[in-house]
């Protein structure tokens, strides 16, 4: 908890005038909104929120139910992390049109990781940007309005390119620094770390654990 608040504490202070969105991984409404509260007391300008995560032996809210109980107490907007790895949700282009068309909802990480499941939430439209979570997504689904993820710490303009154009040659760009940098390995973070150390942007590349 107190490196999640440091981390936002300094993303706020070093944003320069950029909205900082903080995501908010955990799996009930409850400690999605304490965290929505600290947020919003450290200068946070939205809060990124996942689908419930499972509760072993008991029951859990929807997708749309949990993020509309977050909604009704939540003093910050909702960004939407579209997601299954961890929260075990089915995917769905219906769920997550309704979800987004809460009052609200600003926005959408598509992290699902299927290239067709995006373009098929693409075609059914959205009132709110869709954002990609994956590097080597980027131009499997034209259309989307912008992109998370490790790489854009590193060589945002890169990124910029392919969000652009949507075209091979600024995916095969993507794709050879994401090899590089070995931002698809599980330990990730540590090699972006490592990388900004080696920069001189931040001193220590130590993962606490």
């Amino acid at each position: 908890d107190q490196q999640w608040v440091d981390v936002l504490r300094l993303t706020v202070e070093h944003a320069d005038g950029a909205p900082v969105l903080v995501g908010a991984e955990v799996g009930d409404a409850p400690a999605v909104l304490e965290r929505a509260a600290m947020a919003q007391e450290l200068g946070a300008d939205a809060i990124v929120v996942p689908p419930p995560f499972p509760v072993p032996g008991g029951e859990r809210a929807t997708f749309t139910e949990h993020i509309e109980t977050v909604l009704a107490a939540s003093p910050l907007p909702v960004f939407v992390y579209h997601e299954n790895a961890v929260s075990k949700m089915p995917l769905e282009v219906a769920a997550l049109r309704e979800v987004c068309a809460l009052d609200g909802v600003v926005g959408v990480k598509e992290s699902s990781g299927d290239a067709e499941f995006t373009r098929a939430v693409l075609e059914a439209g959205l009132p709110v940007p869709l954002f990609q979570g994956w590097e080597h997504l980027i131009a499997a689904a034209p259309g989307v309005q912008g992109f998370v993820g490790p790489l854009a710490n590193l060589e945002p303009q890169a990124c910029n390119d392919a969000l652009a154009t949507f075209s091979r040659g600024a995916q095969d760009r993507v794709d050879e620094l994401t090899s590089r940098y070995r931002l698809q390995a599980e330990d990730w973070y540590l090699h972006v770390k490592s990388e900004l150390v080696r920069r001189g942007v931040i001193d220590t590349a130590l993962a606490v654990k």
